[in-house]
């Protein structure tokens, strides 16, 4: 980096003043590390700034990351503002509102229906023909038992 005009003593100084600024605890992988330091210590030394190559990964991270917090900002601004617009659409034509009572609605013809063709009343009365059969075709081919007798036989076989 070439020498510096800088006394042993004013160099003291400056490393005491750094050391003030530049704690442990602040040290950011992509933004405050050795080589923003040591960037920052040339140019206080008055002997340039370091080779843009030696920070090129950090800065490049750097980089990314605020693009991502733009975007993450983006989408946020633009969720607001979508959610703005739906707000004043529901409102103008009052979408919520009219959803609600058609569904109130069908509700309602929809219970009549049931009422007026005892649709409730009929699928209990074909579950249960359909339980009755069940049970019939049971006992009368003994299908559960063939079934158990099936199960013990193949894990007989696999164990």
């Amino acid at each position: 980096m070439g020498s510096t005009a800088m006394t042993e003593p004013e160099f003291k100084q400056l490393l005491a003043e750094m050391m003030a600024d530049w704690q442990g605890a602040e040290y950011n992988l992509l933004n405050r590390n050795c080589c923003v330091f040591s960037n920052e210590l040339c140019e206080r030394l008055g002997v340039g700034s370091i080779p843009e190559w030696v920070n090129k990964f950090a800065t490049l991270g750097e980089e990314i990351r605020m693009a991502g917090e733009k975007g993450v900002q983006a989408a946020k601004e633009s969720y607001r503002e979508m959610s703005e617009k739906a707000m004043e659409v529901d409102k103008k034509y009052q979408i919520s509102e009219t959803t609600e009572e058609k569904l109130q609605q069908v509700g309602v013809y929809m219970k009549q229906v049931d009422e007026k063709y005892a649709l409730s009343d009929r699928v209990a009365n074909y579950t249960q023909q359909a339980c009755d059969t069940a049970k019939e075709l049971n006992q009368k081919f003994r299908l559960s038992e063939r079934a158990d007798e099936a199960k013990s036989r193949l894990r007989s076989i696999f164990g």
